[in-house]
């Protein structure tokens, strides 16, 4: 006898127990509408740790694919002695030798580009239109007839601008002429064009400059021994034709 209240009050938590869960569920249709889904936290955990990639299988995949250089591109120029040049025919009209302190020389061997040459030079209509000085090959076939590039020439760099009223042209290039070759090319060239003309040196190098009177153009011209042989000319122009 004793054990039966024991039996009734363990029947009776259970019930109660049974009830209270029943009457806080809510229907599933009901939970599945306003209650968001709980992910997984091992789930959570996988989808959030980084990525693990093997370097040897990745340097397998894509292996069709176009892919990069593996160095960038060095920009330097070709080679110029692709076939032998042959220097154009001594002038008749020799310049004069040097005379007095050669500040171009000076000038020439400070400035690292055509556009700074020009910028620095002694000319002051030519010193504001480098400002405007534009880089193309181009330029170098745009040369005026007064001061043209040797027919053997190979252009390393030209630059050029036709903005407002200037007619700059300026050109890097080698040639099979010795330095003295090539000043006196364009000390005939220069007088036979109205150009006046001074020539300078300092050490290996030589500068010829001058201006004409009826239509203010200038001119400076620079060149340097070549160890291969011959000379590289830095020519400067504003002039028309």
């Amino acid at each position: 006898m004793p054990r039966a209240p024991i039996r009734i009050i363990a029947a009776g938590t259970i019930t109660a127990l049974a009830l209270a869960a029943c009457g806080s569920e809510a229907p599933r249709s009901q939970r599945d509408s306003t209650s968001a889904p709980t992910l997984d936290p091992a789930l959570a955990d996988a989808l959030a740790d980084p990525i693990l990639v093997d370097p040897d299988l990745g340097q397998q995949a894509n292996g069709d694919a176009l892919r990069p250089p593996d160095r960038p591109p060095s920009g330097g120029l070709p080679p110029v002695d692709i076939a032998p040049i042959a220097p154009p025919a001594a002038p008749s009209v020799h310049a004069p030798e040097p005379g007095g302190d050669c500040a171009e020389c000076t000038i020439a061997r400070q400035a690292r580009t055509l556009g700074a040459l020009a910028a620095a030079g002694r000319d002051p209509r030519t010193r504001v239109c480098a400002a405007t000085l534009r880089y193309s090959a181009r330029w170098a076939a745009r040369m005026p007839a007064a001061l043209p590039l040797p027919r053997d020439a190979r252009v390393l760099v030209a630059a050029g601008t036709d903005e407002g009223q200037c007619a700059l042209r300026a050109a890097r290039f080698v040639t099979a002429m010795p330095v003295k070759g090539a000043i006196d090319f364009y000390y005939a060239h220069a007088s036979a064009s109205g150009f006046s003309a001074e020539h300078r040196a300092d050490d290996d190098m030589n500068t010829l400059h001058g201006t004409r009177d009826r239509d203010a153009a200038a001119y400076a011209v620079i060149v340097r021994p070549r160890a291969q042989g011959g000379s590289v000319i830095d020519l400067v122009v504003n002039a028309a034709d």
